[in-house]
């Protein structure tokens, strides 16, 4: 008998300080990631939460994708479409695989075909004859704004519509990195992204404990201070709000 996997999860987005539901979703990743994040959303989503805010409710959870995919449909049939004028949801599909119903300009499609006409067929497809390597593509890697994993460095780039190529550059420590993604085994070694490199190589000192840590990382994590607000205010900020904390 084959045991399927009960992974999956549906959510619903609900306009902040109102019972107002606006969007259905459903999700596999860790943490209910895909719940929580504001990329890859169409603009009648991004309309909505830039002007109101949005909450987060987990309606059901630990279930098959294939449960998850119908109480989708089931749920975004109930509360309607906006873009049909059926309902609130600002969803552009009907659920269940994502793709179903969605609504695309005749225009947006041409375009489409033509931009793309090739471009992916045979040899020409990037990843023609290729698989994902054991190198930085398996490697997990941790938001460490948001706290939460991805499996490799490109479910990581995709969640911030980053091109791969940059991300790699950025997570690898070879370029300037703006963003808080990290691998988790850096982050386990105390390592923050690149843009701390100079100051994370320096031991921290608590001075009115005699403390020191090997890393601001380190310090951050033992006095429970974000790592980027604690670096900015020992190295950029005219009131230090931690001036106990210096660099040896």
């Amino acid at each position: 008998m084959i045991k399927c996997k009960t992974n999956a999860y549906v959510y619903r987005h609900i306009k902040k300080g109102t019972t107002e539901v606006f969007y259905i979703g459903i999700g596999t990743t860790k943490k209910y990631a895909r719940a929580y994040e504001k990329n890859g959303r169409n603009k009648w989503w991004k309309g909505i939460v830039n002007k109101y805010g949005f909450e987060v409710e987990i309606i059901y959870k630990n279930i098959t994708w294939e449960e998850a995919c119908e109480l989708e449909s089931l749920l975004i049939s109930a509360y309607g479409r906006k873009d049909l004028k059926q309902g609130n949801l600002v969803n552009l599909t009907d659920g269940g695989e994502g793709s179903v119903g969605s609504v695309k300009l005749p225009s947006q499609i041409e375009k489409w075909k033509k931009s793309n006409k090739g471009k992916q067929d045979g040899e020409k497809n990037i990843m023609f004859g290729k698989t994902r390597g054991k190198h930085h593509l398996s490697k997990d890697v941790i938001n460490l704004e948001t706290g939460i994993f991805y499996d490799c460095a490109l479910d990581a780039c995709e969640s911030i519509d980053m091109k791969y190529s940059t991300f790699k550059g950025k997570i690898n420590r070879k370029n300037y990195n703006e963003t808080y993604f990290v691998y988790a085994d850096d982050y386990e070694k105390g390592l923050l992204p690149y843009r701390y490199d100079k100051k994370t190589a320096k031991k921290v000192i608590n001075t009115e404990t005699g403390v020191i840590y090997d890393s601001l990382l380190k310090a951050s994590r033992s006095l429970n201070i974000d790592a980027n607000t604690l670096w900015f205010n020992i190295t950029k900020a005219k009131k230090n709000k931690y001036p106990n904390i210096k660099y040896l």
